[in-house]
């Protein structure tokens, strides 16, 4: 994955490898094509830069959701977001944001 911002008329590019390697071994079947992996590895980057801040996520939540990819995308980014503010310190999400 590759990331560039521009600021101050300088830019910033970082390049950042997530997955290592990956690994798949489901039953072949001509009707279909193989969607993802069964085993991801993440690189030690990426799971250094997050292994210090969990973020909880609630397995009830996640099964009442279930039926959704974006009500379970909405609540892994709420999860996250509200885990990383301050305790007492109030925080607005916008709707475009939530958007």
């Amino acid at each position: 994955m590759r990331l560039a911002i521009l600021k101050d008329g300088r830019t910033l590019m970082v390049n950042s490898q997530i997955v290592t390697a990956f690994e798949i071994w489901f039953p072949k079947d001509d009707r279909q094509r193989v969607l993802w992996p069964t085993i991801i590895q993440f690189s030690s980057e990426y799971s250094r830069a997050y292994k210090p801040t969990p973020v909880p996520l609630d397995e009830a939540h996640i099964s009442a959701l279930c039926h959704s990819a974006m009500a379970l995308d909405i609540y892994a980014w709420l999860a996250q977001r509200l885990h990383r503010i301050p305790q007492g310190s109030p925080s607005q999400i916008s709707w475009i944001a939530l958007a």
